[in-house]
């Protein structure tokens, strides 16, 4: 077996564990800023294979397994484990309690969508699920905390299926849905990473992204694997918390590639010190990459002069794009060019005339993969510069969904010219020079009122409506009512910023709206630090945000404007 004929994940783990038996393949950090588990390939395979002996006893090939794990090297044992016993992994996130009933909700309706036939976990988080009332017959929880590792040759890989993979996306235009991926998928796009990022076994990673989404899953746990390098996993909570770990881990390490949506660079810039930065060494940092939402080149700009005496350099900012139905690369921009910037109008079919803003280009589409933009209501293909809905095409590209134990055909748009199947992103954008644009979203376009615009041009102009604003999420939704569209805007206030002084910060947002765009929302309503939900990958949940008052809790709310309102 060699890496180059792998065809599916258990015998690209297998081939790794021949070649290079001691290499270290993960770190994996503790709690104790100092400690580090380790995992060799072969440790890792002969791990894998005892895992798989357990699993193989009490599943048939093709059953859907359900991997809820904190971070840690359990979770990656366990996920091979699935590929070596040819089982499809279904990584979920763990429960963070009983209180946290949301949380607990969704984790459920995920269960309930995937039929897992088994909960694979580890004996403290199967305690914590029971008492969560989240273990039931119908999915059995087992703890592999006592499984001993097993000779490789002794319980060789079972012929593969080719699905490997239920990955959810994030939910945060709605509820997550399941993204059936194979081994094919998942190798292709792994390829496309390779080449993107000019990967090679010389490179070195750090990831504090959940293993449990896609950019963490395929970017900082199989990228590593296929392209043979290691990589350091920290739990993304110590990201959150202290944002100079990971900084310290890439500088410690000598990383040479790392990275994670904008947010991350911009928490970087406001929660580390300058008498943190000038302890920290970036200069090896070739591949910061930028994806999973959308891209700031100004949060670029402060990050790289906050970190510049620490060595970082700016070509090292990599923008992408991508997303789960594409296993995760769709398009990467080249190290080291120049970032590209265009104003997007959305003067273009889906969203009509409105008011244009700066876009960060993506870069070109990656190896295997095919990027068209088509009119959002008909099979056209647009020219280039013309916005429209992006649409993607490749071997990376899912087979459908999974929902309620069946699989559904992913949604596609036909080429008028090959007859060839698309796959809808549901993005917004256009080409330009080979470079991929992204503007915004569909579901996110507003129509209220005669007027058209997009969520982020609103959102961008409640961020300038008062510059002590920045930092706190502003989400702007249509919602419906009897009476029709409706407008709703919701502002957090950033947790290291005061309230400004004078005119409320409510009447301030109306008012600029209503002046930039001409539409009168039916209410603004500005709430504390924290209090926007988020999708477990950061991202705003827009949709969520529609009824404001049933959303946030009164003791959240700072203010609101018009005062008398009710959610539709």
């Amino acid at each position: 077996m060699t890496l180059r004929n792998a065809t599916d994940l258990a015998r690209l783990l297998l081939a790794r564990a021949d070649a290079q038996p001691g290499r270290v393949a993960y770190r994996f950090t503790q709690s104790d800023p100092g400690a580090c588990d380790e995992l060799t390939h072969a440790d890792l395979a002969s791990r894998v294979a005892g895992m798989a002996s357990f699993l193989r006893a009490r599943c048939e090939p093709g059953t859907r397994v359900a991997l809820i794990f904190d971070h840690g090297p359990e979770f990656v044992t366990a996920f091979f484990a699935c590929a070596w016993a040819a089982l499809v992994a279904v990584p979920l996130p763990p429960p963070r309690g009983p209180f946290d009933t949301a949380h607990v909700a969704r984790i459920r309706r995920l269960l309930e969508s995937a039929a897992p036939g088994l909960v694979l976990t580890t004996g403290k988080l199967a305690a914590l699920l029971r008492i969560c009332g989240l273990e039931e017959a119908r999915w059995p929880a087992s703890s592999i905390d006592e499984l001993a590792p097993v000779d490789p040759a002794a319980c060789p890989p079972v012929a593969s299926r080719p699905e490997m993979l239920i990955q959810f996306s994030s939910g945060s235009t709605g509820d997550p849905r399941g993204v059936l991926l194979t081994h094919a998928n998942l190798l292709a796009n792994s390829e496309a990473i390779r080449q993107a990022f000019e990967h090679d076994e010389e490179s070195v990673g750090v990831s504090w992204l959940p293993h449990f989404h896609d950019m963490g899953l395929v970017g900082g746990v199989l990228q590593p694997l296929y392209a043979g390098f290691p990589v350091t996993l920290m739990a993304s909570g110590d990201f959150v918390r202290r944002p100079l770990r990971w900084l310290s881990l890439v500088s410690e390490l000598g990383a040479t590639t790392s990275g994670g949506p904008t947010f991350a660079y911009a928490h970087c810039c406001k929660r580390i010190r300058p008498d943190e930065v000038a302890g920290l060494s970036l200069h090896r940092w070739r591949v910061a990459f930028c994806g999973a939402e959308p891209v700031d080149d100004q949060v670029f700009a402060a990050f790289a002069r906050r970190f510049a005496s620490a060595g970082f350099d700016p070509g090292s900012f990599v923008p992408c794009y991508g997303l789960a139905e594409a296993s995760l690369l769709v398009s990467a921009h080249r190290r080291g060019a120049a970032l590209q910037k265009r104003q997007a109008s959305q003067s273009d079919p889906a969203a009509g005339a409105g008011h244009a803003r700066p876009v960060v280009g993506c870069g070109e589409a990656a190896s295997g993969v095919r990027v068209a933009i088509f009119h959002p209501e008909r099979a056209e293909v647009l020219p280039d510069d013309h916005v429209g809905e992006v649409c993607v095409a490749g071997p990376s590209v899912s087979p459908g969904y999974w929902r309620d134990g069946a699989m559904l055909p992913g949604a596609s748009v036909r080429h008028p010219v090959d007859g060839e199947s698309w796959l809808r992103t549901g993005d917004l954008g256009f080409l330009l020079d080979g470079s991929l644009y992204i503007s915004g979203r569909l579901k996110d376009v507003i129509k209220i009122g005669g007027k058209t615009t997009h969520a982020l041009d609103i959102e961008a102009a409640m961020q300038d409506c008062d510059s002590r604003l920045n930092g706190g999420a502003s989400v702007a939704v249509q919602v419906w009512s009897p009476e029709g569209g409706e407008l709703v805007l919701v502002q957090e206030m950033p947790r290291d910023g005061a309230s400004p002084e004078g005119e409320p910060v409510s009447r301030k947002l109306y008012a600029c709206v209503v002046e930039r765009f001409g539409i009168r929302p039916a209410i603004v309503v500005v709430v504390r630090a924290g209090a926007v939900p988020r999708t477990t990958s950061g991202k705003v949940r827009r949709v969520a945000c529609g009824q404001p008052l049933q959303v946030f809790p009164g003791k959240h709310v700072l203010e609101s404007y018009p005062s008398k309102w009710s959610a539709p």
